[in-house]
Order: C-alpha cells, then structure tokens, then sequence
C-alpha cells in the first residue's frame, strides 16, 4: 500500500481500538482496558520505528508498555495525571493523528474513573536495592 493508503489503515485500526478501549471501560474492565491501550501505543512504536531514546524511554515506561496496569490506573486518575499528559503530547509530536486518539482515549479514561469515584491499588514498593 502507499504511505497515505497505509496511514488510513493505521488510523481505522486506531479508531477500532479507541472504541473497544472505551468500551472495556463503560463495562467497568478497566484493567482490560488499559492492557488494551498499552498494547496497542506498544505497537504503534514497534510499527513507527521512533528515535532510540524515546522508544525505549517509552518501552520502559509503565504508563504506555502496559506493564503496569496499576501504575497507569494510578497516574491517569490522580494528581499524577499530568506526567502521563506530558508523555503523550511527546508521543503526540511524533505522529500526531495517531497519538491524539491515545492521548483522547487516557483523557476518556480518567473522567470516567473519576465519575465513578474507582479506587486503584497503589503501586508496588520498589525492589531492593542491591548491593555492589
């Protein structure tokens, strides 16, 4: 397909995983939810190639590698919202058509969360640190 045939396609996709993210979370799934949204950011990076440091600041980050559904939970419904806002206008930069519908689908998220007043369970503590 050409870039323009192939950038529909992506965003078709996108806007299919967008409505079933929203969905999973009408239906209270929440941890499916974001496991949805972080697989699917997860594979939009392995498909776009981005610079190395983003891509593996952000294959790193629990907020978008959905590795910790806790930790997204967290930042997308409490004070720690902002730092999750500030890595996806990052992301934003990178490809904007696609990542806008990321960053509207954690917005989506976190109002809705808030509306129903939905506990998370904090974070784990950090490992030990070891010793040299």
């Amino acid at each position: 397909p050409t870039a323009v045939e192939d950038q529909e396609l992506l965003l078709a996709s996108a806007k299919a995983n967008l409505e079933r993210h929203v969905l999973f979370g009408l239906q209270g799934d929440y941890a499916g939810s974001l496991r949805l949204l972080g697989a699917q950011v997860a594979a939009l990076l392995e498909r776009d190639k981005p610079d190395p440091y983003l891509r593996e600041h952000f294959r790193l980050s629990p907020r978008f590698a959905g590795r910790e559904v806790n930790t997204l939970h967290r930042n997308v419904t409490g004070p720690e919202y902002a730092p999750a806002a500030a890595a996806a206008a990052v992301l934003r930069e990178h490809n904007r058509a696609d990542l806008a519908l990321y960053a509207h689908a954690v917005e989506l998220f976190a109002a809705r969360a808030r509306r129903l007043g939905v506990e998370v369970a904090p974070p784990p503590p950090p490992p030990p640190a070891r010793g040299r």
